[in-house]
């Protein structure tokens, strides 16, 4: 009995000394598999840009005898079109369990994103902050327990050093779920929400990224202050389980970032 002792707490020492970069080396449940996540995130869909209207050109009246030329400056107003948003984010889970799924998404390990569409952000700054509000709802579903629900909320913030959006969506949806790795494989759906001051996608008269504003519904002429209001963002979103990644992140969790 001795020797059976002896044996099972080396291999137990054996177990934690092998362990992983990502590897929870204390007890592991017997439920729960711990392992190394990372979800790539992906917010596609339509969002408000701005176009420039009514541009006329400076000009310059001559001046008589006694008077000096007078010069108009040149004027424009930038009003908001429909535009193609496209925002992408990972989530890193670094010693993740099946039962910790949704607090890790909601406070990762790491976590990054960055946008590309209707304008490009930086990366580099996204490096670190976390994207995911809130998960309100994640759970195995189906027949054959192989479903996955998923709902929450997401916010991606640029400051007015970068693009100077802020996107605020709510996104529910259906994907599966993978029994035998006690993980989430993927799960898609449709969101929703507002975005802050949509733009012009290029500078204009030295004004870098202009904020586009509306029209008055009875008059139809522009509103001021107009370009300082939310739009709408709305599409199709995506996570999925990125298998290359993960094992990257398992044997280099402290340097290794997707993009």
């Amino acid at each position: 009995m001795k020797k059976l002792m002896i044996a099972a707490a080396a291999a137990a020492m054996i177990g934690a000394a092998e362990a992983g970069t990502c590897t929870d080396p204390g007890t592991t449940p017997s439920s729960c598999t711990v392992q190394t996540l990372v979800y790539s995130w992906q917010f596609r869909g339509k969002t408000g840009s701005g176009v420039i209207v009514n541009a006329t050109r400076a000009s310059t009246v001559a001046g008589g005898t006694c008077t000096d030329p007078v010069t108009t400056p040149g004027s424009a107003e930038v009003i908001r079109v429909p535009g193609t948003l496209a925002l992408v984010g990972y989530s890193y889970l670094c010693d993740a369990e099946c039962s910790t799924i949704q607090s890790g998404l909601m406070n990762p390990t790491k976590a990054q994103y960055y946008s590309t569409k209707p304008l490009v952000s930086l990366v580099v700054p996204y490096r670190g902050q976390n994207f995911i509000q809130t998960i309100d709802i994640a759970n195995v579903i189906g027949n054959a327990k192989n479903q996955y629900e998923l709902a929450g909320t997401a916010k991606f913030e640029f400051p007015s050093t970068d693009i100077g959006q802020v996107y605020n969506l709510r996104f529910a949806g259906f994907g599966s779920y993978d029994k035998t790795h006690q993980r989430v494989s993927n799960v898609s759906g449709n969101f929703a929400g507002t975005q802050t001051v949509p733009r012009y996608p290029r500078s204009y008269n030295g004004t870098r990224c202009p904020g586009a504003g509306y029209w008055d519904c009875c008059s139809l002429l522009y509103v001021p202050g107009s370009e300082g209001a939310d739009s709408v963002a709305f599409g199709q979103w995506a996570m999925r389980y990125d298998a290359a990644a993960s094992k990257k992140v398992s044997t280099n969790a402290s340097g290794y970032w997707v993009k």
